[in-house]
């Protein structure tokens, strides 16, 4: 897969699979897949995925969202975190925001709850990313899960 990134870049990849194995999954994301689906799901499910990773957004059912966070948390340690001081470069709005995605919620879903355009959530999603060195909101949602980014208090 890196091979097709680099070749055809800026190439978005999406996995249709019947491999329900989230190692897996998560090793196709860490390749630079955008999303995966699972052929079990139905038809309406690859078409929301295909036009979601198409305009710029991952995809991962929610299902399966569950399962990569619950093995990534599982796998986490409790080392001091080498990340604290990227994460700490986050303004408090750059963390509500964070904790926002890693819900799952789009930028459409996002200006709406915090009142302000979707323009300013991409600007505000592009700072952050370039803080912490990742490239997409998925990226973003396995490392606030990973760093207990954004999380809700309590």
């Amino acid at each position: 897969m890196p091979s097709l990134l680099e070749k055809f870049s800026p190439v978005r990849i999406l996995i249709l699979t019947a491999l329900a194995d989230t190692q897996q999954h998560l090793a196709a994301v860490a390749s630079g897949a955008s999303g995966v689906v699972l052929k079990e799901q139905a038809p309406e499910t690859l078409i929301q995925a295909i036009e979601s990773v198409y305009s710029g957004e991952a995809w991962l059912g929610k299902s399966l969202m569950s399962a990569v966070m619950g093995k990534l948390s599982r796998t986490s340690s409790d080392k001091p975190d080498p990340e604290a001081e990227k994460i700490a470069r986050l303004t408090p709005r750059e963390v509500e925001i964070v904790g926002l995605v890693s819900e799952g919620l789009n930028g459409e879903r996002i200006a709406k709850q915090l009142r302000i355009s979707e323009a300013t959530v991409r600007n505000h999603l592009t700072s952050i990313l370039g803080k912490l060195g990742l490239s997409n909101k998925f990226e973003l949602a396995v490392y606030a899960h990973r760093h207990r980014v954004g999380g809700k208090p309590g």
